[in-house]
């Protein structure tokens, strides 16, 4: 798995990064959406490589201002 991770997180970057972008499709929004179901997976399992990448993709709002 250590050899695939650097893989899957660029993989996961280029996902989210496209689905903020002006042209949504119905493809776009569903790739977005597995994406976040595999970020949520990782985050259960605690993956030890997925911990160590944790902050670029979740966050608390802890202190954040309404």
């Amino acid at each position: 798995m250590r050899k695939l991770w650097p893989h899957l997180l660029d993989e996961l970057h280029h996902v989210f990064a496209n689905s903020r972008g002006n042209k949504l499709t119905i493809d776009t929004l569903s790739l977005a959406f597995e994406g976040l179901k595999l970020v949520e997976l990782m985050s259960q399992l605690n993956i030890e490589d997925f911990q160590m990448n944790q902050w670029m993709f979740l966050f608390d709002g802890y202190g954040m201002i309404k």
